[in-house]
């Protein structure tokens, strides 16, 4: 199960497989938990793109405020009043902004949902794996004090 944990933690990130094959550690834990989330948001190409174009549309932020309508003097007016008291297309932009933080904050959900899934997966395949050891040495116990009992 553990490979599987790798393999996502690799699918989700490419860059992540030349650097480092271990991970830090795999149980339900909260803190584990996290750790491993922090380690698939800094390699996802999804979430460093969500970042490059949130902070781009930061960056031409006050663009939003110059109209390109020059033939109509009047409506360039009225878009740059609109624009300033917070509407137009300055409101456009922070919607489009809030709606970028949402889809990067889903995102880094789901990852941490699917983290969790593996982990707990791993932890219930760790658990079934001993019983079935202990059951192997109770099993062989049984039949070494058969064969002693057999011979006596």
């Amino acid at each position: 199960m553990k490979s599987v944990l790798l393999l996502l933690l690799l699918l989700v990130s490419p860059a992540m497989a030349n650097t480092s094959n271990e991970l830090p550690c795999i149980s339900p834990e909260t803190a584990c938990v996290d750790e491993l989330t922090k380690r698939a948001v800094e390699a996802s190409g999804e979430i460093r793109l969500l970042d490059e174009t949130l902070a781009l549309a930061k960056r031409r932020g006050w663009t939003d405020y110059i109209s390109t309508n020059a033939l109509n003097p009047l409506t360039m007016g009225l878009q740059l009043a609109r624009n300033i008291a917070g509407g137009g297309d300055v409101q456009q932009r922070r919607i489009s902004i809030k709606a970028l933080q949402l889809r990067r904050a889903e995102t880094v959900a789901q990852l941490r949902e699917r983290i969790i899934e593996c982990v707990t997966a791993h932890a219930s395949a760790t658990a079934k794996a001993a019983r079935g050891a202990r059951a192997l040495a109770n099993h062989e116990a049984r039949v070494a004090l058969a064969e002693v009992n057999y011979r006596s």
